[in-house]
């Protein structure tokens, strides 16, 4: 249930980026909200917590990703949100590779795009499409 949700939030937001190159805050509001609901009902129902542990790299990662994202300008901080999310709802393990994909996916993209003079340099490529298709091949890959 919680990688359908995922997926769909992801889809949406993805068309948006590739339309506008930027994710309106609102979207990311109610997928926050939602996401942070499905969570909670997913671990009444297995009777599970939070760890205290899980928390730290939590904040750790989402705190270093944002920062990457203020200071690097090269990714926006609507998709290091959403990839935060990801590991709030999946696990660090999941997200880190979902990132890290999505950033080898996208610079390939770029290449090839370069290559075929079809972008410059300066030319900015929606993320969130790299994102829903990294995390679906980690989800199926494993």
């Amino acid at each position: 249930m919680v990688n359908i949700f995922i997926m769909t939030g992801l889809l949406i937001m993805g068309i948006t980026d590739i339309k506008r190159k930027a994710v309106p805050l609102w979207m990311l509001i109610i997928f926050s909200i939602f996401s942070i609901i499905i969570k909670v009902i997913c671990l009444i129902r297995e009777k599970q917590t939070i760890g205290g542990i899980h928390l730290i790299y939590f904040f750790v990662f989402v705190g270093i990703t944002m920062l990457i994202s203020i200071y690097g300008k090269m990714i926006g901080l609507a998709d290091m949100i959403l990839i935060g999310l990801i590991a709030f709802l999946d696990g660090m393990r999941i997200a880190l590779g979902v990132l890290l994909t999505s950033l080898f996916l996208v610079s390939v993209f770029a290449g090839i795009l370069l290559l075929l003079k079809k972008a410059k340099t300066n030319d900015s490529i929606a993320f969130l499409p790299f994102v829903l298709f990294s995390y679906v091949g980690v989800i199926l890959c494993g």
